[in-house]
């Protein structure tokens, strides 16, 4: 669904991410920020990219960072770390 350069390609197509994209691994920020531009570029195509809570982004949305690694936390490019990266608003 993404072309070579990294841009939307998917047409009209209905992505649909699951969650759990944090705590699996050491590099959620740059996965999260794709996500975020592809969900801004696809209706432009028509298309469209849903992203859904799995229980990992929840346990960070409420403190719990038993899961987390140092690695992934700075990969969120947050001056408040995960607390501010998941916070609402």
């Amino acid at each position: 669904l993404m072309a070579q350069d990294g841009t939307w390609a998917g047409g009209d197509t209905v992505l649909v991410q699951t969650g759990d994209v944090t705590d699996r691994g050491d590099a959620s920020g740059p996965i999260f920020e794709t996500l975020f531009r592809l969900q801004d570029e696809a209706p432009k195509q028509g298309g469209e990219v849903i992203l859904l809570l799995g229980n990992h982004e929840v346990m960070n949305m409420e403190g719990d960072f038993r899961y987390a690694t140092q690695m992934d936390t700075k990969s969120l490019r947050t001056s408040g770390g995960r607390r501010e990266a998941f916070a609402p608003g």
